[in-house]
Order: structure tokens, then sequence, then C-alpha cells
């Protein structure tokens, strides 16, 4: 018997991460530059669908999402460390052996959960200091010619609010040293500068802030929701777009 649909998207997601991890595009043309933005909204995005889809809040639409942001991730990546890069060979070196043990630890994981196994803590630990670790590399301001946007800052600060909820043991910089609360008051202070109103973005965000300060995180599926909801319409605003 041929596979069934889940199991044949979850072992071409498996197999587009490895592509991820050992296979860069030569026929794509580089600039040598990338935005930080578009690296790091990519990535984060990657750890938060992996979270909801390890803690069982995954949709339908869960595979496709992945995908995209995978594809997304690894184009810009690839521009990164690229020959031609600005980088040096050591830090190029670092970035690429870093993505490596992630994408590794991911595409296992992927594989575990299909099959029904269980991920232990100290796995779990593990990949998440990996992952720290190369979130670390990429959040250096010095890696990227250029600046992010407000928007930008914004959509970044939503999606590591939205990690913070899914599992409060994440800890990325630069707010590692931030509790939730501490980031839904950044947040409030940060969209209340793009006038809310005018962006169309004042219901919903008055309804997520509520949720992301229940102290009990009983209003994940408003969390969820509606974070993507306010990325999608930040995305729209004019010095948002970067992809």
């Amino acid at each position: 018997m041929g596979l069934n649909i889940t199991k044949f998207k979850i072992t071409t997601l498996f197999t587009m991460l490895i592509l991820a991890v050992t296979s860069y595009s030569q026929t794509e043309e580089s600039t040598g530059e990338t935005s930080g933005f578009s690296c790091q909204y990519a990535l984060l995005a990657i750890i938060i669908d992996f979270e909801r889809y390890r803690n069982g809040l995954g949709d339908p639409d869960l595979n496709t999402r992945l995908n995209g942001h995978l594809t997304t991730f690894r184009q810009h990546f690839a521009v990164l460390i690229a020959p031609d890069s600005f980088l040096d060979e050591p830090l190029r070196k670092e970035l690429k052996q870093q993505w490596q043990l992630v994408g590794r630890r991911l595409g296992a994981w992927l594989v575990t959960l299909q099959q029904g196994g269980f991920i232990d803590q100290e796995i779990t630990y593990q990949y998440q200091e990996q992952m720290t670790v190369f979130w670390n590399l990429l959040n250096t301001p010095t890696l990227y010619p250029q600046q992010m946007t407000p928007p930008q800052n914004v959509i970044l600060l939503l999606q590591q609010n939205n990690l913070r909820y899914l599992d409060p043991s994440w800890r990325l910089a630069p707010y590692e040293n931030l509790n939730r609360t501490q980031l839904t008051v950044m947040l409030d202070k940060e969209l209340d500068a793009l006038d809310l109103e005018a962006a169309g973005l004042q219901r919903k965000w008055t309804l997520l802030k509520q949720a992301l300060l229940q102290e009990d995180r009983s209003m994940g599926f408003i969390v969820n929701r509606y974070s993507g909801d306010l990325v999608n319409r930040l995305f729209q605003l004019p010095d948002a777009a970067a992809f």
C-alpha cells in the first residue's frame, strides 16, 4: 500500500528539512545581502508551528505553512551564508553548522511524532538549547546591512510573545530577561505607535492583549488565531514587506 496523505505530507516536510540543512541552491541569484527580518521571521514561524504541532494545536493548514516558512528561511539563509556574503568564513561556517544541528533535530521530531512516539523532556531541552544558540547568532544586528522598520519589529515581538505563550521556557534574545506580561506591555506600546485604528488592528489587539495577560494561559485559541491575524495585517503596511 502507498503512503496515506498525512504520512506523505510529513515525509515531504522531513525531506525539505534535510534539503534545507544540506543543500543550498546554486541557481538563486545572490546579492550578498539578505534581510535580518526575513531570516528571523521565517525561523520564528518554524519554531512556533513545530510547537503547535508538538502540542496538538495544529490545523489542516499547518503543513502548508511549515513548507512555506521552511522555503522562505532556506532562501534567505542561503544568501546569508553564501561565499559572496560579507560575513567572514568562520561565522558562515558556524551558522551553517548550528542550522544543521537544529534542522536534523526538527526532522527527527517530525518522524517521531508522526509515528506516535514520545519526546522526553531532556530531548526537548537539548533542542531548545541548540535553537537558542542558533537564534542568538541570527539575532546579531551586525549580520545585516538593513535596519528593521517599526512594523517588522512589532511582528517579531508578536511572534516571540506567541511562542512564550505556547511554552514559557522559550527565552530568546533580545527579550530573554522579560516575562510574558512585560512582553505584552512592550508590544502594546509598539502597536500604539503604529496607529492601531488606522491599520484596523485595534479590536483584535484588545482581545489578544487580554488573552496574553491571562496567567493560566486559558485562551490559547485566541492567542494563536489572533497573533496570526495581526501579523497578516501588519504585513499589509507599506514598510513591513520584506520577501
